[in-house]
């Protein structure tokens, strides 16, 4: 009865989800601290001029943990100077420079 029991409750559960695998784990990672260094930025815009500090020094440890997982990622994908998952941003990062050189 016992064994019915759980079977019966088994069937109405959700299947689990398999585990993530390191890359995809330390991809949500990157993820995550993009939306962090967003809403950082955000908060040093809109920060009294007492908690300004404060604002850029949680900004610099977001930034430096974006680098040290961006890194990893691309210390396990085997590659030296870049990813393609973040081929974008660079782009547009060197075409506000060029801009920004321009003026």
């Amino acid at each position: 009865m016992k064994a019915l029991l759980k079977n019966l409750l088994l069937s109405f559960s959700p299947p689990e989800e398999p585990p993530l695998s390191e890359e995809e784990r330390l991809l949500a990672e990157i993820e995550a601290t993009r939306q962090k260094m967003e809403y950082a930025w955000q908060r040093l815009d809109y920060a009294d001029p007492d908690y300004v500090e404060i604002t850029v020094l949680e900004l610099l440890l977001v930034e430096t943990q974006y680098g040290l997982l961006h890194k990893r990622y691309r210390m396990m994908l085997g590659l030296k100077n870049g990813t393609p998952y973040f081929r974008s941003a660079a782009k547009t990062l060197s075409s506000i420079e060029r801009n920004c050189s321009n003026q």
